[in-house]
């Protein structure tokens, strides 16, 4: 993906979906031509559904500004940190099989992966995470956060793989997508009622609750009080949101750059995505 600048506002690279209100549609890509314009994106993707049913995607820019290729909802990306809403709900399939357990031990000679990973004898507390800690990212590491930190001692993170390496990396930051494949993903654990999710729902209810210490982020999603569940994600050369609102909907974005200049990038992306589904006032029945 070649990052590039934009002197004109950028266009969508398909018609304006013909049952749409054209109004809201010419509002949408004028939202998305100044987003891309003011950080220098050079191709967005984003696919939005409403009750369990896709309704529009959307594409601008390029996937290839040098080559001349145009996104398409066809292009797959790297979604960073999204892979985490999937390898959770990977796990959450497991505890439900009773194949795995949420409070087994991960490291140690009693744990899942043994001594396999890091260097053994492991830190203090090492041998205490437990799946549902690193779910709720509360094994230490890059967050600061461990279930049994005490402010007034000393003590030492987690941190098994210091380096970026995408190897080891993949459950948490791997996988490839497009966004309708996230919104198609969403649609299966969102808890609506139109298409079957493929974990129980107290699976469900059990991914999407935090810990007390840990009140905004649950088992490999971020929650808040109104009922949203999400992920973000970046790596240089993309940003990826994936989003399921309390009011029926579900989407996915992904954009070919990111802008590490830009302070919280990932949340004005999100924003955008926001100002979308408001400029959105009539949402035409069935699926595209």
């Amino acid at each position: 993906m070649i990052i590039g600048s934009c002197t004109q506002r950028p266009k969508a690279n398909e018609p304006a979906p013909a049952a749409f209100l054209p109004e809201n549609i010419k509002t949408v890509d004028r939202l998305v031509g100044i987003f891309m314009n003011k950080y220098a994106v050079p191709g967005v993707s984003f696919t939005i559904a409403r009750n369990d049913s896709i309704k529009i995607e959307r594409c601008y820019g390029y996937a290839d500004k040098d080559a001349g290729i145009l996104m398409n909802p066809g292009n797959r990306f790297r979604i960073a940190s999204v892979s985490k809403t999937i390898t959770a709900t990977a796990i959450m399939k497991l505890v439900e099989q009773g194949k795995l357990h949420l409070q087994d031990k991960v490291f140690g000679p009693a744990g899942i992966l043994g001594t396999t990973y890091g260097t053994y004898p492991y830190k203090r507390w090492v041998a205490e995470i437990t799946v549902a800690d690193l779910l709720e990212h509360l094994g230490g590491g890059w967050s600061g956060w461990h279930k049994n930190k005490d402010p007034n001692a000393d003590w030492d993170p987690v941190n098994l793989h210091p380096e970026l390496d995408l190897d080891a990396l993949l459950s948490n930051g791997g996988w490839v997508a497009t966004p309708t494949d996230l919104v198609k993903f969403m649609m299966r654990v969102d808890k609506f009622p139109q298409k079957p999710d493929i974990l129980e729902p107290a699976t469900l209810d059990t991914m999407f609750s935090a810990p007390a210490v840990s009140p905004d982020y649950a088992k490999g999603w971020f929650v808040n009080k109104s009922g949203d569940y999400f992920h973000s994600g970046g790596f240089p050369g993309m940003q990826s949101v994936l989003v399921r609102t309390h009011d029926g909907f579900c989407w996915a974005v992904i954009i070919n750059t990111y802008n590490h200049n830009v302070d919280n990038f990932g949340g004005k992306l999100d924003q955008l995505m926001w100002e979308i589904r408001r400029a959105i006032n009539y949402w035409p029945d069935g699926e595209m």
